[in-house]
């Protein structure tokens, strides 16, 4: 993922929602001790710059939010800066996109077809663990009602998934 120097320097500085997984011990790329040792700079951050995934998610990732919305009959808006709980300061959130008029975000993923039965039925709130703590750490830090994931699959399907907020998984 290519970050700004401000989103790293905070991503150092707390928990980003891509990373709350980990800390659930749900993720299937990161377990929560090689977080805390990221954090504690024991180790350096994983290199993405090579991921052919992460990659063409960068380069889709604003073409797929603006499908999505115009499937949706959203507007959307990209969000760059990080934005900081104001309860507790180490979680933070870099969104993708917010949707304007709504309290909501969306959140979008550019993946192969192989992962297609991790996701559920369209239209549902049937999405990854993993991807569904990111969606619940963003709604936590922003106080918005609802998460809005858009999943290109294989390059030629768009999935879209809506998530409430729920006190209780927070």
């Amino acid at each position: 993922m290519s970050l700004t120097q401000e989103q790293a320097d905070a991503r150092a500085r707390g928990i980003g929602g891509s990373e709350a997984a980990a800390v659930c011990g749900i993720s299937p790329w990161l377990t929560p001790v090689q977080l805390w040792q990221a954090k504690r700079g024991e180790v350096p951050p994983p290199d993405l710059s090579d991921n052919e995934l992460v990659r063409w998610g960068e380069l889709l990732e604003e073409v797929i939010g603006k499908e999505c919305a115009r499937r949706k009959g959203f507007v959307v808006h990209r969000v760059r800066e990080p934005k900081i709980d104001k309860a507790h300061p180490f979680m933070l959130a870099n969104i993708d996109f917010r949707i304007v008029g709504k309290r909501a975000g969306l959140e979008v993923k550019n993946t192969s077809q192989w992962t297609s039965e991790k996701w559920g039925e369209i239209g549902t709130d049937d999405v990854p663990p993993y991807y569904l703590m990111q969606g619940v750490h963003y709604m936590r830090v922003l106080d918005y009602d609802e998460w809005y994931y858009a999943v290109l699959l294989g390059g030629n399907e768009l999935l879209t998934y809506r998530v409430e907020r729920d006190a209780e998984i927070e």
